[in-house]
């Protein structure tokens, strides 16, 4: 784990109203470019540095966390096994195949890590990014987001599902993806 702490700005350029108005009307809004783009830089070359990603595969209500080097070394016919178990999982219901790098929800956790991930959650927590979250959705309640870090390999997946999870107090889901132009994406849960 790395000490360094991520320096993050949204893009001076977001033009907040046009977004708000789409997502008022739409219950969802992409919003391009939300880092500036020496943030965005920072944080897509942390994830692409990390090794301590895990691969969180579900079976019903079990969650199961597989390491790089767990799945490196495993047998092709127990990988093969498992690929066809997962994609079975997938036919029936809810399932998922994805790398994570997790952030602590408690604001004690997150106040002594020292994992810069941290200050990607703790920098759409407060201040102006925040400021930008709640005028966007019209949600002044907004004070906490939730956050982990996802990857997604060749075959790897997340079905159908809304993100209200009881005891979270979720006003709105997002994903800040960082595969081309960061962006995040906004949604209203009445719209999933």
């Amino acid at each position: 784990m790395t000490t360094s702490v991520l320096s993050l700005a949204l893009n001076p350029g977001l033009d907040v109203e046009a977004l708000r108005r789409c997502y008022a009307q739409e219950g969802r809004v992409s919003i391009g470019e939300v880092l500036s783009n020496a943030s965005a830089q920072a944080l897509y070359e942390h994830l692409a540095a990390r090794d301590d990603w895990l691969q969180l595969i579900n079976a019903g209500e079990k969650l199961f966390e597989l390491s790089r080097s767990v799945r490196r070394d495993m047998p092709a016919q127990k990988s093969d096994a498992l690929d066809a178990a997962v994609y079975a999982g997938a036919r029936a219901g809810f399932q998922f195949r994805y790398e994570t790098v997790r952030v602590p929800d408690g604001v004690a956790e997150r106040a002594s890590s020292d994992d810069p991930l941290t200050d990607v959650a703790d920098f759409l927590s407060q201040g102006p990014a925040r400021d930008m979250l709640r005028t966007i959705t019209g949600v002044e309640a907004i004070d906490f987001a939730d956050a982990q870090a996802t990857a997604y390999a060749p075959g790897d997946f997340l079905t159908a599902h809304d993100d209200a999870v009881a005891g979270k107090k979720r006003h709105a889901a997002y994903v800040l993806g960082l595969r081309t132009r960061p962006k995040i994406r906004l949604s209203d849960f009445s719209q999933l």
